[in-house]
């Protein structure tokens, strides 16, 4: 689809990368204390028998070091497509048109809300909350697996604009909205 804005708000594309590059490193430093700990396997772990778990585990430093590197690296490497699916980044964080606005950000990922269906804008230490009259209508017009998330931070209060997802002017951005739903 393409929309004629009146005003928008580019992704804080610097965030992003610095979030994805931080995953990145922190993933090869688990894998890399894995290969670390298999190296110095047999020499550092032994068999102990577990009352816990009622059987025999290994145990040292590199069984312990290999269970929490393995883990968390995979984990963060499958975190790595959610943050992608959080914004379209062809498309602005915030816009708006003549009679709406858009927002790509937080898991509300290319959604046109019409300004009747706005209440209120609310500033906080956060940033700025969008009060809707329905959320439910908010998220009608989403697609896909982000629509669960969008409903837990609608339903929960947490969808806060801020500079953490957009760059640019969004005081100045917030004041021409809150002209507009006057």
């Amino acid at each position: 689809m393409t929309y004629q804005f009146i005003n928008e708000i580019p992704n804080n594309s610097k965030r992003l990368k610095l979030a994805f590059f931080s995953m990145l490193t922190f993933s090869i430093l688990c894998f890399l204390g894995v290969a670390l700990a298999l190296a110095f396997w047999d020499d550092y772990t032994y068999i102990v028998y577990s009352l816990k778990h009622q059987r025999n585990i290994e145990a040292g430093w590199p069984a312990f070091i290999y269970g929490w590197g393995l883990w968390l690296g995979i984990g963060t490497l499958l975190f790595v497509p959610l943050l992608f699916s959080m914004q379209d980044f062809k498309n602005p964080s915030l816009a708006m048109t003549n009679d709406s606005l858009f927002i790509n950000q937080q898991m509300i990922k290319n959604v046109l809300v019409p300004f009747n269906e706005i209440s209120k804008i609310e500033k906080s230490s956060k940033g700025y909350k969008i009060v809707y009259k329905d959320n439910n209508s908010v998220l009608s017009r989403m697609k896909g697996i982000s629509k669960a998330f969008a409903k837990s931070n609608l339903e929960n209060d947490n969808f806060y604009i801020s500079t953490t997802h957009s760059s640019g002017d969004i005081d100045g951005f917030m004041a021409e909205l809150e002209k507009k739903l006057a």
